[in-house]
C-alpha cells in the first residue's frame, strides 16, 4: 500500500505538473529521502531484532526516537546550508518557505519509518503498518489543488502524507504501550547490531536516493522526471521482496532453527509475485507510461524493460540479506547491499555518458547480477 500510493502520486503529478516540475520536486523528496536514511542510524530494523526481549519498550521506544529526531534535525539543516556545493539545482531548500517545510517533513518520515518499519514489525502488528500507509492517501487529494505552486506544490502535498502518518504512528503506539517520558539506557545494546545495519540500508536505498539527483545533474530535469517514473515503478516492483525480506527478519528471529526453509519459502513467494508483476508491465508498459503522457512512453519504456529484469537477482540477493541480519553476520549484508550501490552508481554515471538513461538500467543489471554470483559462490563452497 505504502508503494502503491507513492506510485499513484507519481503518476497523478506526472499528469497534471510540467515534467520540470516533477523532476524537481521529484530530487527534493530524494534528497529528504536521503536525509531521513542517514538519520535512522539502523534503529528501525534493530528494533525488530532487540524490543521483544526488552522489558522496559516505553523506554527503548522513546531513546530510539529521541536519538533519530537529534540527528535527523542536525542532518536536514546541515545539507540545506551546504546545498549550492552538493546539489546546487536544488538552492530551492534555501528559500524561507521550503526550508522550514524540508526540515519539519524530513523529521516526520524519519520517526514515521521507525514505528511502522520497526516498532510495529516488532510487535507483530503489522497491520498498524498497513493503517499508516492507507493515511497517506491524503496527499492524492491534496496534489491537484497546487498546481499553481509548480515543484513546491508537489513537494508540499507529498510532505502532507509525512504529516498524517506522523500523527497516528503516535496514537497507534500508545494503544501498544502505556506512554510515560523516559529514556532507556538499553538503546546502547543495540547500537553495535544497528550500525552495521545503518551502514547495509544506507548501500541499499543509496541507488533510489543519489540516481534522480545524478539524472538531474547530468541529463536535465525532464529527462529525470523519465527516469523517476521507470525508477519508481521498478522499485514498485522491488517491494515484493523487500517486505518479504523483512516479515523473514521478524519470523527468523522468532525461530531461527527454520531459517533455512523460511528463506527458500520466501524466495519462491517471491519469484512468483514477481513473474508474474514483470509479465504484466512488459506487456502492458506502453499503455501504462503513456497515461503518464507520451514523452514517458517515448523515453521511459525501454530504460523500464531493462530495470525489471535486474529485479530478478536483486530479489534473490535481498532474501539472502534477510537470512543474514537473522544470524548477526552484518559483514556479509554490508557487503551485499555495498556491492549493489556501489556498482550500480558508478557504473550508471558512466554508462549514462555513453548510453544515455538506458545505461542506468545496464549498470542495476550488471550490479546484481555480480552480486548474486558472490552469494551462489559462498553458499555453493559453504564460506
Amino acid at each position: 500500500m505504502g508503494a502503491g500510493t507513492g506510485f499513484v502520486f507519481w503518476v497523478l503529478a506526472a499528469k497534471i505538473y510540467p515534467a520540470e516540475a516533477v523532476g524537481l520536486s521529484s530530487a527534493m523528496v530524494s534528497a529528504m529521502r536521503l536525509i531521513c536514511l542517514l538519520s535512522m542510524l539502523g534503529l528501525e530494523t534493530a528494533i525488530i531484532r532487540f524490543l521483544p526481549e526488552n522489558r522496559d519498550k516505553t523506554a527503548l521506544i522513546n531513546s530510539s526516537m529521541f536519538t533519530i529526531s537529534v540527528v535527523s534535525l542536525l542532518l536536514s539543516v546541515v545539507f540545506i546550508l551546504s546545498v549550492d556545493f552538493i546539489a546546487p539545482s536544488l538552492k530551492i531548500l534555501k528559500s524561507g518557505t521550503i526550508f522550514p517545510l524540508f526540515i519539519a517533513f524530513t523529521l516526520m518520515l524519519s520517526l514515521s519509518n521507525l514505528t511502522g518499519q520497526g516498532i510495529f514489525v516488532a510487535f507483530r502488528k503489522a497491520e498498524y503498518t498497513f493503517i499508516q500507509s492507507v493515511s497517506s492517501l491524503l496527499r492524492l487529494f491534496i496534489l491537484p489543488f497546487l498546481v499553481s505552486f509548480g515543484a513546491l506544490g508537489v513537494f508540499i502535498s507529498f510532505g502532507s502524507g509525512m504529516i498524517v502518518a506522523f500523527i497516528l504512528g503516535f496514537v497507534l503506539i500508545f494503544k501498544l504501550v502505556p506512554y510515560r517520558l523516559k529514556l532507556s539506557k538499553a538503546v546502547g545494546d543495540l547500537i553495535g547490531y544497528a550500525f552495521g545495519v545503518y551502514i547495509a540500508r544506507i548501500f541499499e536505498m543509496l541507488p533510489s536516493l543519489l540516481l534522480p539527483i545524478i539524472v538531474l545533474e547530468v541529463l536535465g530535469a525532464e529527462m529525470n522526471a523519465y527516469f523517476f517514473i521507470a525508477w519508481s515503478i521498478m522499485f514498485f516492483t522491488t517491494m515484493i521482496a523487500r517486505n518479504t525480506a523483512r516479515s523473514l527478519l521478524a519470523e527468523g528471529s522468532h525461530d531461527q532453527t527454520r531459517l533455512k526453509d523460511k528463506a527458500v519459502k520466501s524466495l519462491k513467494f517471491v519469484f512468483l509475485l514477481l513473474f508474474i508483476v514483470i509479465a504484466v508491465i512488459y506487456t502492458f508498459g506502453e499503455p501504462i507510461l503513456r497515461f503518464f503522457g507520451k514523452g514517458y512512453a517515448e523515453n521511459a519504456l525501454e530504460v523500464l524493460r531493462v530495470l525489471l529484469i535486474g529485479c530478478i537477482p536483486h530479489s534473490f540477493n535481498i532474501i539472502y540479506a534477510s537470512a543474514m541480519m537473522v544470524v548477526k553476520n552484518l559483514k556479509r549484508v554490508v557487503a551485499v547491499y555495498g556491492g549493489i550501490a556501489i556498482t550500480t552508481i558508478v557504473a550508471g554515471y558512466l554508462l549514462m555518458l555513453k548510453f544515455g538513461l538506458i545505461g542506468v538500467g545496464y549498470a542495476w543489471i550488471l550490479a546484481n547480477l555480480l552480486v548474486s554470483a558472490g552469494i551462489a559462490l559462498k553458499i555453493l563452497f559453504k564460506s
